[in-house]
C-alpha cells in the first residue's frame, strides 16, 4: 500500500484545491445552468414540441447537467495542469517518486469527482 501514497497525496491535493473557491466550483455552474434553463426553457419552451410525453424542460435538463459535468471535469484538469506548469510546481511534481500512471490517474479521478459533484449540485 505504500506505493499508493503518492497517488493518494496528489489526489487529495487536487480535491482540496476546489474547496478553496466554492463559488467557482459549485455556484458558477449552477447559475450558468439556471440561466440556460431560464433563457431556453421559458422563452423557447412553449414554441418547441419534443413529443407528447415530455415537456421541453424535461428534455433540456439532462443536457444542461451533462454540460456542467463535462465542462467542470475538463476545466479542473486543464486549469490545474496549466497553473502548475506556469507557477513552476510541475517540476516539483515530476521529481517526486510518483509514476506516470499514478500522476495521470490522480488528475483524472479528481476531475471526474469534481464533475460528479457539480452534476449533483446542478440537479
Amino acid at each position: 500500500m505504500l506505493y499508493l501514497l503518492p497517488f493518494w497525496t496528489l489526489l487529495q491535493k487536487e480535491v482540496q484545491r476546489w474547496f478553496v473557491s466554492p463559488v467557482q466550483t459549485l455556484i458558477a455552474p449552477m447559475i450558468t445552468s439556471s440561466l440556460y434553463l431560464f433563457i431556453f426553457g421559458l422563452s423557447l419552451g412553449k414554441r418547441i414540441s419534443v413529443g407528447t410525453d415530455i415537456t421541453y424542460i424535461q428534455f433540456v435538463v439532462p443536457g444542461l447537467v451533462l454540460m456542467g459535468v463535462l465542462n467542470n471535469a475538463f476545466a479542473n484538469s486543464s486549469f490545474s495542469l496549466f497553473i502548475s506548469r506556469y507557477l513552476g510546481h510541475m517540476v516539483d511534481l515530476l521529481v517526486t517518486p510518483i509514476g506516470p500512471a499514478q500522476f495521470i490517474m490522480a488528475y483524472t479521478i479528481a476531475s471526474i469527482l469534481r464533475g460528479l459533484v457539480v452534476g449533483a449540485a446542478i440537479l
